[in-house]
This record gives C-alpha cells, structure tokens and sequence, in this order.
C-alpha cells in the first residue's frame, strides 16, 4: 500500500512538473516570444515563412489585445484572410477589408494581392460575374494609387476583362489598357503580363470601328513582349493575335508585324515546324494576301530541316505547307528568278526533299527555259538525273514533254552506242534500241497518264484546303464571301427562285457569348472543342443548300440563298435555342449564343447593295444583340419594315391587276 502511494506521488509530480513547463512554455509562446512584439506589417510579410500554427496564434494573442491602430487592424484582417483561424474571424475579416481606406494603407500589395486572388477564386466557380468583379475593380482602385507597377498592371489587365464583359465601356477599358502599357513600357516586369493585356486588347479591338488607338497599344505591347525570352504559349498567343490581324488595318503595318515575329521567332526559340507553317499562313492567309516568296522558300526549307530531323509525323500541316509555298513561288518566281537560282546553288541539299522538287516543277509550268537551268542543276547533284527527270518535273504542256523527250533520246543512244560497242552486234543493237524507245515511250504515256490523274486529284484537293477551315473543318471566310457572291448573282440574273418578291437571301453571324472566359477558366483546348461541337450542331441544323462557316475568331456565318424573312428569323432562332439547350459547354460551363440576321432581297441588290454591306449590316445586328443581354436574335429593324411595306405595296398591285 506504501508502494503505491508513493508511485502515485511521483506520477504527481511529474505531471505538476510536465504542466508547468507546458504552461511556461505556452506564456513564452503567446506572451514573451521576442516576434510576438515585433511589428504586425512585419509579421504580415514574413507570415509565409512561419508555421501556420504560429501565425494563427500570434492573430489570436494580437486580437486579444484591448487596442490596436488601423493600420494593425488592417495587417490582422490580412493575415486571418489568409490563415483562415476560424469561419467567423474570416468573415470578420472580409468585412474589416472591404471597408479598408484605398490611400496611405501599410501593406498595399497584400491588398491588392487579397483581391485579386478572391476575385480569381470566384471567377473559376462563377464565371466572369459580378462578384469578382467588384474583387477585380477593387484591386484596381487600389493598386492605381499605389507605387507597385507589377501589380497595378495585373490589376488593369482583370479590370479591362470586367470592362469587355459589360457592353459599351469599350472606350474606357482602351484607356486602362493604354495606362497600364505605359507603365509596363517604363517599368521591368513580368513580359506574360504584357502577353494578357494585349489578349484583352484584341477582345475589346474586335468591336470597334477606330483601329488607330489600338493598333498604337498593340505596336507598343510587341516591342515590350520582344524584349525579354518568352515561354512557347506566350509566343503563340501574341504570334495567332498577329496573324488575324485584329489591329492591323493596312499591308504595311501587317509585313511589319511579321518581319518582327520572324525575328523573335525563327531566329532564336520557336524556330519548330508549327511556326513556319503559321509563318506561311500569316503571309498567304491574311487580309491583305502578303506576297514574299523569298521568305517563303527560307521558311519551307527550314521546315522541311525541322520535320525529317524528328520522328513526329505531321499529315494535315506538312500537305498544307507544300501548298502554301508552291502558290508564293508561283506568284513570285518572275521577280525572284535569279535570287532563287542562287538559293538553290548555296543549298543543294533543297532538292534532295521529293515534296520541294515537286513542287518546284509545278512553279515551272510552261517555262521551259527554266525547266532546262534546273535539268542541269539536277545533273549536277544526282549521277542518273536524266532519268529522273520525270519524277521532279510534274506539269508542263506538250512542248515540254517534247523537250524531255530529246535529253531522252539522247541518252538511250549513248547507251546504244556503248551496247553495239561491247556487242559488235548491229541486229542486236537495234533490237535492244526499239526495246528501249518502246519502253520509254510506253513509260511516258503511262506517266502522263497518272500525272494527270494525280494533278486533278491534287488541284481539287488545294482548292478545299484553301476554303476550309482547319480547326472546325466547315468552310473559311474565303468560302463565305464567294458563296454570297455567287447567291447575289444568281439573285441578280433572275433565277425563277426569286420571282416572289418576299424570297432573297439571309445571313447570320453567329457569336459565342463571353467565349474568352472559357480560354481563360479552362484553356484553348476546351474553347477549340467548344468551337468543333458549335460547328457540328450548325451543320445538322441548316439545309444542305444552305452555307455555315467560320468567319473569324469564335463567330459563325450562315448563308442562306432562296428564302424569306420570316424563315431566316426561325432558323436563326432554332439554332440559338438548340444551342443553348445542348451540352456544348466543358463541365458545368454552359455556351450560349448570339445571332445577327441581314434579309435582303432582289430590290435590294438592284439599289446597288454589295456583299460586304451585307456582311456588316448584319454584324451590326449581332452587336445589337450583344447590347440587349445576349442569348437571343436581332436582325436590322429598317429591313423588316421595308419588308413588310414591300408585301402591302405588291398585295395591292396584285388586286388591281386581277
């Protein structure tokens, strides 16, 4: 019994002794430590060092205290913000934030960073919307006053894309971007910021009517992107805002732009197989059709080195870049004749690729003078070049063949003459002389015979690569327009169709709403998904006489020839509703659309209407529809009013005639 009491006893005091200590330790912890005095902005920005438990500590004995300055009151918000000690603290917290003065607060770049990372937060649960917003707005109000460059840029870049979202604040989200440029033009910081403001840019360039300001932005935000090395979806980016010449508005600022990026690009870090072929497509795919065959060749024959240097296979874009070169040697080889021909004599090897030689004979079609310098160029690197001949020049007319056929015959006589000399047999010789004729002959109308197959199978197949879309594969803007055309002129030319004065023709321009938010939530591969699917849907939609196409960007252009008015108005509105009803969306993101719908008739053209009033008539209808809320159709009014007179007036006529 002793025993135990004594245990007992010493169990006691170990347990007094371990408490003790713990208590000493917990009065060192909460009331002596040496950082628990120091100064609250200096704990707020060495927080992110210290264990969590620490600072969540050091916010309760802070909060127990009777007073603290504003400024302290502030850094605790701050500092339970991101440290969350408990849901009502938090709460507190935000509230203690949201009334903070915008001026003279210790720590504004914790402010500004508070906002920007709520406002981030919300958007990926909610979209764009008016919640975040105000976080975005808040972070800008903040860091405009401030003396933080970096983050007042970040902060204009968010609240440039709440301006874009609401309709007809275009001008004063320019402005901010503007603003924000200059600072980031006198200041070093972060070139992938300059990237996302000239993103916002281009989706505020595509509703306005006066390029000059942007196009001043853009030119500026390039030479700031250029300066510093830029990561390969960075370079992309600023490279595809280029190419669709959002803010470009003439041919000469557009070559400048390119010549820029083939030297940021094709000279240092992205110098892969996709560049050249955007290169390409940049200077034969753009408004202004640039025509430089010289940097045509260099770029093919650096991405011809590119491609046979890897082991990746590219289908679609390797047939693509032999195109796009054959057409600007084509267009070119008059003017770059000699510079070519010396191109050719420093690399050699550029006739070692099958795809260049083809296509070098193409672009020597009919030019027969040039067919025989590069005849002897061939002699010169391959030992058989005669007869190989017919495997490197693919189109020429008779003539040509002509001209083929004598270094032909030359060379089976050569080989004769050697034959008859090893044989001493003259029957024998001639025997095996009519064998070989007979074979050539028989193998140059077979040859002629699948070169021209092969030449209609390829020309077909040029012509639908040059009027699809590459992405959705449904027709480009190139095939938009020469549809119109072709509706307008048989519109014109009095196709029975159209006898009835209520038939003309309708076009729709389709835009996704608020499709930057889908690139910036959930990235380019989901919004190119959401465009396919957009695509697919459209196509079922219409009828096979009728036209849907990629006009640009993420708006559709829809033709449809010999139809009226209220027709083109429910279709229209059956594919918005189709559309808004489907699962298009990535997720829980849904996609709806707004459409702009132009009606015109024979009357119409007859008072000298073109496509391209056509076109922007009913683009202007599709910002009418954008201004109203979006989701729904809008057509221009004065048309359906004129419509409408068109019908009584005929009506009447009709009556009177019977």
């Amino acid at each position: 019994m002793l025993r135990e009491w004594k245990l007992f006893a010493v169990c006691l005091l170990s347990a007094v002794s371990i408490a003790s200590a713990q208590g000493e330790s917990l009065e060192r912890d909460v009331d002596a430590p040496q950082w628990f005095e120091g100064e609250i902005v200096d704990i707020a920005n060495s927080a992110a060092e210290l264990p969590r438990e620490r600072v969540r500590a050091y916010i309760e004995y802070q909060l127990s205290k009777s007073t603290f300055s504003e400024t302290e009151r502030i850094q605790l918000a701050l500092l339970q913000s991101y440290y969350h000690v408990s849901d009502a603290r938090y709460l507190d917290a935000l509230a203690i934030l949201d009334e903070a003065p915008q001026v003279e607060v210790v720590g504004v770049p914790t402010v500004i960073e508070f906002y920007l990372q709520r406002g981030i937060v919300n958007q990926l649960h909610n979209q764009l919307s008016e919640a975040n917003c105000r976080d975005f707005d808040r972070a800008y109000a903040v860091a405009k006053n401030g003396i933080y460059p970096e983050l007042y840029v970040r902060a204009a870049g968010r609240h440039v894309s709440c301006l874009t979202n609401d309709i007809g604040r275009e001008s004063e989200a320019v402005s901010v971007l503007a603003e924000a440029m200059e600072v980031a033009s006198r200041t070093e910081i972060d070139k992938a910021i300059v990237i996302d403001l000239l993103v916002s840019l281009g989706e505020i360039n595509q509703r306005l009517y006066d390029h000059q300001t942007t196009q001043a932005i853009f030119t500026q935000g390039l030479q700031l992107a250029q300066s510093e090395a830029l990561l390969q979806h960075e370079f992309d980016m600023l490279f595809n805002l280029t190419v669709e010449s959002f803010f470009v508005r003439d041919e000469i600022a557009y070559r400048s732009y390119l010549d820029q990026l083939w030297l940021v690009g094709g000279a240092n870090r992205y110098a892969d197989f996709d560049f050249f072929c955007w290169y390409l497509e940049g200077l034969y795919f753009s408004p202004y059709l640039v025509n430089d065959p010289r940097k045509a060749v260099e770029a093919y024959f650096q991405a011809v080195q590119l491609r046979d240097s890897t082991s990746e296979t590219y289908y679609s874009n390797d047939a693509v870049l032999q195109w796009l070169l054959s057409r600007a040697l084509a267009d070119g080889i008059t003017s770059i004749r000699e510079e070519f021909i010396v191109f050719i004599e420093e690399h050699p090897e550029f006739l070692d690729y099958d795809s260049s030689a083809s296509i070098l004979s193409d672009i020597l079609s009919d030019d027969y003078e040039s067919i025989l310098f590069y005849t002897v160029a061939l002699e010169n690197h391959y030992a058989n070049a005669m007869f190989k001949l017919a495997d490197h020049v693919r189109a020429y007319s008779g003539e040509g063949v002509a001209e083929a056929g004598v270094r032909y015959q030359a060379e089976i006589a050569r080989q004769q003459l050697e034959i008859e000399q090893l044989n001493n047999a003259a029957t024998r010789a001639e025997s095996t002389k009519m064998r070989w004729q007979r074979n050539v002959v028989f193998s140059l109308v077979g040859f002629m015979v699948l070169l021209v197959s092969y030449l209609i199978y390829s020309r077909n197949r040029f012509r639908e690569l040059s009027q699809t879309d590459v992405l959705t594969g449904i027709a480009n803007r190139r095939r938009a327009y020469r549809e119109l055309d072709k509706a307008m002129r048989s519109m014109e030319s009095g196709e029975a169709a159209y006898d009835d004065p209520s038939v003309g023709l309708a076009v729709l321009l389709l835009d996704v709403d608020k499709f930057k938010t889908v690139n910036d939530n959930l990235g380019h591969d989901a919004g190119d998904r959401v465009l396919k699917e957009l695509s697919r849907i459209a196509k079922l939609a219409i009828h096979r006489r009728e036209l849907v196409a990629r006009f640009g960007g993420e708006e559709f252009f829809i033709l449809m020839p010999r139809t009226n008015f209220e027709a083109a108005v429910e279709t229209a509105e059956r594919l918005r509703l189709i559309i808004s009803q489907s699962d298009v969306g990535i997720g829980s993101q849904r996609v709806t659309t707004s459409v702009g719908l132009e009606f015109v008739d024979r009357l119409d053209l007859q008072a000298g209407m073109t496509a391209d009033e056509i076109v922007n008539r009913a683009d202007r209808a599709l910002y009418d529809a954008k201004s109203s809320g979006r989701n729904c159709v809008r057509w221009t009014q004065n048309d359906a009013i004129d419509i409408e007179s068109f019908k009584a007036t005929q009506h009447e006529e009709d009556q009177r005639t019977a």
